[in-house]
């Protein structure tokens, strides 16, 4: 089967994720012992992974300092096969970092972002790439872009199909009054409220705020529900969709951009429901203590997808 989109282009941020479980009840104001550990992350660089593990052809547009942690993720985006000529090298700042302070259950407690290299990517940058972001024809984006930066590459599509991630609901507010030229957007509920300024709480709630971001003009709206799955509104679709259960909740930290890489393999390949197989590959993530599985490919993404293990 050919693909429906030839290329993809993952836009936003390239980090280096720490995770920090503490051994006990966590307690503030004072000092607490912990187990850490390091791995590559940042929302576009987590979709372009796992898109790249699904053997889809796709590159990154990103910024990384010129450190140890800068090396290591590229070194990584060539071991997995994505194309990263996109990736700029800071002189002055180092490379983000995203720290996770995580329960006994994966569940986050706090997350601390250090993200200043990411204003890099300004609207000078985006008039230079979008040259070569106009080879692809799918775009991801996520909100640590700065608004300016969004509206430039937005502005400059020309047809591209695009995917948002909000990221965050602070973030969220970024892409208000750009939401006509997305195609599909996938905020939690936290962010669904920032883009529609309403509460959302309840299912109608969700529905309600669903409806209002198409009405603002996005394509598809995904809420994503943590345990209780996603709300999808597309054109004639309007559902809640269950999670697909996973075995063992290892961690959740990825599993919102895997669910972004497997909606948009769907979209690539056509070969099942978009939003269900980024049910499948949040499931998966959640299993991993990686925040985009090692082990991920193509067969278990579809056997999750139609078996739900």
């Amino acid at each position: 089967m050919k693909p429906r989109y030839q290329s993809v282009a993952c836009i936003g941020a390239a980090a280096m994720d720490r995770r920090v479980h503490p051994e006990a009840k966590l307690l503030w104001g004072t000092s607490n012992p912990v187990s850490s550990r390091s791995a590559p992350g940042g929302v576009a660089r987590n979709i372009a992974e796992g898109l790249a593990r699904l053997d889809c052809r796709v590159a990154l547009f990103s910024v990384v300092g010129c450190d140890r942690d800068g090396d290591a993720l590229l070194e990584g985006l060539d071991a997995v096969g994505v194309e990263r000529s996109g990736v700029i090298r800071s002189q002055r700042l180092p490379t983000a970092s995203y720290t996770a302070v995580l329960d006994r259950d994966g569940q986050l407690l706090v997350g601390l972002a250090d993200m200043a290299i990411l204003d890099e990517l300004d609207a000078s940058w985006a008039d230079q790439a979008l040259e070569a972001l106009l080879r692809h024809d799918l775009w991801i984006v996520d909100t640590n872009l700065m608004a300016a930066t969004l509206e430039r590459l937005l502005r400059g599509k020309n047809g591209r199909t695009v995917l948002a991630d909000p990221v965050s609901a602070p973030k969220a507010a970024r892409l208000r009054g750009m939401l006509g030229a997305v195609d599909a957007v996938f905020p939690d509920r936290a962010e669904l409220a920032e883009l529609c300024g309403r509460t959302v709480e309840s299912a109608s709630e969700v529905a309600l705020g669903a409806a209002a971001l198409r009405q603002l003009g996005a394509g598809a709206v995904l809420v994503t529900l943590g345990r209780e799955g996603i709300y999808v509104d597309d054109e004639g679709r309007h559902e809640f969709l269950p999670a697909l259960r996973p075995e063992a909740v290892r961690d959740i930290t990825g599993a919102g951009d895997a669910l972004v890489a497997g909606y948009a393999y769907g979209l690539i390949t056509g070969e099942a429901d978009p939003a269900l197989l980024g049910l499948a590959a949040a499931g998966l993530a959640l299993e991993s203590e990686l925040a985009v599985p090692a082990d991920l490919t193509r067969e278990r993404l579809l056997r999750r997808a139609r078996d739900g293990r």
